[in-house]
């Protein structure tokens, strides 16, 4: 697309800032409200507040993504130009891109996408409105399966989980670091036993079974050790005592086969 990005850390408010005022000759600011590194600690609203101090005429625009019906306001909300998210991410059918903002901007998409699928309308637009408001519940039970598997973990449910945390890089999930290097074992063990240990779809409506998989790349860069010593797990539509029953059958069956 002939565009140019200018990388700016947003966990730093000097470099956000001295960046802002160097680079007169951008046109744009693109931000995402998930976290994609598990030292971020930018506060979305603090970041596009203080874009608006000193580019108030530059567009701001926010990824959404695995936020969208999770959080207490999204970016339009909180003073962007636009936010964009994936319907699929929200138990849509797959394919649906949704853009909240100012009526100009959605006019212009509009106005470039009038044909050959780039408008999205009866059935297909029925289900996905319908989604939405599934949605929300689905999610917070979700939230609540998560919080209350990591407790589980941290109170020596599984004992060979030595530490359990969520995190909140994208989907929120938790992270369970073990106590020896086992982790691709260890999903190996849990697919045997009924967990999905690859996603099918972003949290999207295929996603049935629990997840327990590997550790985000993201997390990876700064903590390498977590490629044998941790596993992701997401609930998703299921609850945190299967999970916790899928990991003590894992792990013996991993000790009865020799593998650990």
């Amino acid at each position: 697309m002939g565009l140019n990005p200018v990388p700016v850390d947003y966990n730093d408010p000097d470099r956000l800032r001295d960046a802002l005022k160097k680079q007169r000759e951008c046109r744009l600011f693109y931000v995402q409200h998930s976290r994609q590194q598990p030292t971020d600690d930018y506060d979305l609203g603090d970041v596009i507040r203080r874009v608006r101090a000193e580019r108030p005429d530059l567009p701001i625009v926010v990824d959404d993504n695995y936020t969208a019906l999770k959080v207490p306001r999204i970016g339009v909300e909180l003073g962007a130009c636009y936010s964009c998210f994936s319907g699929f991410k929200l138990l849509g059918p797959p394919g649906i891109g949704i853009v909240v903002g100012k009526g100009e901007g959605i006019r212009k998409i509009h106005e470039r996408n009038y044909s050959g699928g780039g408008q999205v309308q009866g059935f297909e637009a029925m289900e996905l409105l319908r989604s939405l408001v599934l949605a929300p519940v689905a999610f917070a039970v979700q939230n609540e399966q998560t919080e209350r598997l990591c407790k589980l973990l941290n109170a020596g449910a599984v004992p060979e989980v030595k530490r359990a945390y969520i995190t909140n890089a994208q989907s929120k999930n938790v992270i369970a670091e073990l106590r020896r290097p086992i982790a691709p074992a260890l999903i190996r063990a849990c697919e045997r036993h009924g967990a999905a240990i690859y996603p099918v779809g972003a949290e999207s409506r295929y996603e049935i079974l629990p997840m327990v998989y590997r550790v985000s790349g993201s997390f990876l860069e700064s903590r390498p050790e977590l490629a044998e010593r941790a596993v992701r797990i997401n609930p998703m539509r299921s609850g945190a005592d299967l999970v916790i029953e899928i990991l003590r059958k894992a792990l013996s069956d991993l000790e009865d086969r020799g593998e650990v």
